[in-house]
């Protein structure tokens, strides 16, 4: 048991490499550029939002803000610190709708669009006013769009994440599909589905 590892069998992402993805120079801080948030809500499991900048080719999360047991109010004052601190604003962000009044505070509080996500109605990105602009996609085809900045079909590395993100870091290496029950392959080992866990 002391040498045994977690599988890599039914990683959601199993192109994540910390060796390739994990770089303090290439996920750094970019002054100048427009930093977009991505927010997960939670209480018990963590509320995470993750600091990211694109030059609309690579991505990188050069910062993290995970908060647990903690009101929207604070967390909404921890996010504007951490931005003040690198002297940042906001242009938009990727928050996940479980909390409609979270993302409506969060719209109107710095003013950007924000891109709801859904498990199983897909997304919808509302303007700093509120107005349904758009409804696309599935949680599905977010999980490729990652897929593909971990790594294309041609190989590019597109995404990178700053060694301080250890959260998101961790998740990278935990995040499993769901396993098929009953469902094995010929050597025995447990088959997973496409539905993250």
């Amino acid at each position: 048991f002391e040498c045994s590892r977690p599988t890599r069998r039914g990683l959601v992402y199993g192109q994540w490499d910390p060796a390739v993805h994990v770089s303090p120079e290439r996920a750094a801080y970019r002054p100048g550029s427009a930093v977009i948030l991505g927010a997960d809500w939670g209480w018990e499991s963590p509320t995470v939002v993750l600091l990211i900048q694109t030059d609309g080719e690579q991505v990188w999360v050069f910062d993290e803000l995970v908060l647990q047991h903690t009101q929207f109010e604070d967390i909404l004052q921890q996010l504007e610190m951490k931005l003040e601190a690198y002297g940042a604003s906001c242009g938009q962000a990727f928050v996940d709708r479980s909390r409609p009044e979270y993302c409506d505070a969060l719209r109107k509080r710095f003013k950007i669009r924000v891109n709801q996500f859904d498990k199983t109605k897909g997304a919808e990105t509302h303007d700093a006013d509120g107005r349904v602009l758009t409804r696309w996609g599935s949680i599905k085809q977010g999980l490729d769009e990652v897929r593909r900045m971990l790594k294309s079909a041609g190989g590019t590395v597109r995404l990178r994440v700053h060694p301080r993100c250890a959260f998101t870091i961790a998740e990278f290496d935990l995040y499993h599909n769901q396993p098929k029950p009953g469902l094995f392959d010929s050597a025995g080992v447990q088959m997973y589905g496409d539905a993250p866990e």
